[in-house]
């Protein structure tokens, strides 16, 4: 029978990494997915996904994504391909409030519309002053049912806020 130093339960971006660094530390190492490699059924599939250095949902991401960069170049390296592309982002907003994510989601990869929405509702709440009024533009780098934008403009809108707008903003390569 084989023996492990340890074993990681689920190959998504998170597990995968844990695997591969421990691998690379030397430690015999195993992971254990229920789904066939490649999935589209985690928190994080899809052919994109977005590294920003600004994080409304705590500042305590920041460090991470500094180190993490790094790990995306070593990778390429050891890959022979680029996976990381750099680009421009611009990030707006009130410097005395932040709407913020008040309970953990589950993921929704998977699920239809109406509970989509279920799973997202009062998940936000605008720690500020009031917005009396004020006309708000909420930007979202992927909006599939729109439950993530209700969410939002609701958590606005109770605080005060005039018109909400929701516009995803996305770049495909074709």
């Amino acid at each position: 029978m084989a023996r492990f130093d340890v074993a990681v339960i689920g190959l998504g971006a998170t597990g995968g990494a844990a695997l591969y660094h421990l691998a690379r530390r030397g430690l015999r190492a195993v992971g254990i997915e229920q789904f066939t490699p490649g999935h589209d059924r985690g928190s994080s599939h899809g052919e994109t996904r977005i590294i920003r250095l600004s994080y409304f949902e705590h500042p305590s991401y920041v460090p991470l994504v500094r180190a993490a960069v790094p790990l995306w170049r070593t990778l390429e390296r050891e890959a022979g391909q680029s996976l990381l592309q750099v680009t421009g982002i611009v990030e707006l907003g009130r410097p005395d409030g932040e709407l913020l994510r008040t309970r953990a989601t589950p993921p929704q990869v998977g699920k239809d519309r109406r509970t989509r929405f279920e799973n997202v509702k009062d998940a936000f709440a605008w720690r500020g002053p009031p917005l009396a009024g004020q006309a708000v533009l909420v930007i979202d780098d992927v909006a599939t049912t729109g439950a993530t934008l209700n969410a939002c403009a609701g958590a606005l809108r109770a605080a005060g806020s005039g018109p909400v707008t929701g516009v995803s903003v996305a770049r495909v390569n074709v």
